[in-house]
């Protein structure tokens, strides 16, 4: 990043694997990434003391079927929370989308949060939280960037896997404009 004109890694670089990926930031640790396993990645890079926030999900092999209907179900949330972004809407109509949507496919969000703004530092207020309990009435406003993302999907004692797709948007005047560039798939490596 700092190669490609980052001014400086602003944003602790997290990566996780297994049962770890639930956390939603976590450290490094002695274990080791195995064949079959969900690992992910959260970075961002610096532009002129602006951050940006990107987190991927990776599987080393290939991903299960039912792994990839739960990646395709947070996407389509992502997706659809980006539809409805405009000035004015509030921070609970956001927040509960993806909520709402991972929960009628059959795969509930049990993380707190569903992104939060973007500027001088990496996480700022307001936070896009979940359970709706902070910043009740906040709306979001024209020229906000925020980082989406969903974490922590709860489906079964099979499943209980922190899958990241963050991305970093700005809320333009006519709708949100995807500012991440890189793509939104679940990677198998």
């Amino acid at each position: 990043m700092v190669m490609l004109g980052s001014d400086a890694i602003k944003h602790t670089i997290y990566v996780a694997s297994g049962s770890r990926t639930r956390l939603l930031h976590s450290c490094a640790t002695q274990k080791e990434n195995i064949c079959r396993e969900v690992v992910t990645i959260d970075l961002g890079a610096v532009i002129h003391g602006y951050t940006s926030d990107l987190a991927r999900t990776f599987f080393v092999g290939k991903p299960p079927e039912q792994l990839e209907k739960v990646f395709r179900t947070l996407r389509d949330a992502q997706g659809i929370m980006a539809e409805k972004l405009c000035p004015g809407i509030t921070i609970s109509e956001i927040q509960s989308i993806p909520r709402d949507f991972t929960k009628s496919a059959g795969f509930p969000m049990v993380g707190p949060v569903v992104g939060h703004n973007v500027g001088l530092a990496v996480e700022e207020q307001p936070f896009l939280l979940r359970n709706g309990d902070s910043n009740v009435g906040a709306k979001i406003e024209k020229d906000n960037i925020l980082a989406f993302f969903q974490c922590s999907i709860k489906h079964g004692k099979a499943m209980n896997l922190g899958i990241r797709l963050e991305d970093t948007i700005l809320v333009t005047e006519s709708g949100a404009k995807m500012l991440t560039s890189y793509p939104r798939e679940l990677l198998s490596v």
